[in-house]
């Protein structure tokens, strides 16, 4: 219990750190895409988008002012990967995904010997990333240009590091 609550303490340490040494991502080109993508899920809260290149794969942290990071790397994608990015991060905002995972957290940190506490965060996480990859293609993006990019960003990636257990990661 007290293991996994220092993991989950340090993981948010971490992605705290490298939320506040990102830069934030204020190009013609991810505004844009950006208030098309609000627009299309009526998304009413502010959300910034941010860079850096501590970041190896998209991911949205914070409940209250929620922030979508990036890696470096996706000042030169292309708008169409930007908007498959933004519209699944947008839908964790969205569905307040940080704050349920938060809870799920904590629920196994106190129920740390219930293995069905465990097996319903694990199958939560998996429902979450599912509702979210609806929500992309329920705007008519085509599912092959989606899981190709997908696989585009897993064979980019680098070690993923557990600690990156506080953030709302998008191809876990």
């Amino acid at each position: 219990s007290v293991l996994y609550l220092a993991r989950v303490g340090v993981g948010e340490i971490r992605v705290r750190r490298r939320a506040r040494r990102s830069q934030l991502c204020e190009t013609c080109q991810s505004k844009g895409v950006l208030e098309k993508v609000e627009r299309r899920l009526r998304t009413s809260r502010t959300v910034e988008v941010r860079t850096s290149t501590e970041v190896a794969i998209p991911f949205t942290r914070g409940s209250l002012r929620p922030a979508i990071l990036l890696p470096a790397e996706a000042r030169q994608w292309p708008s169409s990967h930007l908007e498959l990015v933004l519209a699944h991060e947008l839908a964790h905002v969205g569905r307040y995904d940080y704050l349920t995972q938060t809870l799920a957290q904590g629920s196994c940190t106190f129920f740390w010997f219930h293995p069905l506490v465990w097996l319903a965060a694990f199958e939560m996480r998996k429902e979450r990333e599912r509702a979210c990859d609806d929500v992309v293609l329920g705007l008519g993006h085509q599912a092959t240009d989606y899981a190709e990019f997908l696989l585009e960003l897993g064979r980019g990636l680098r070690h993923l590091e557990t600690t990156w257990s506080t953030g709302v990661a998008m191809a876990h």
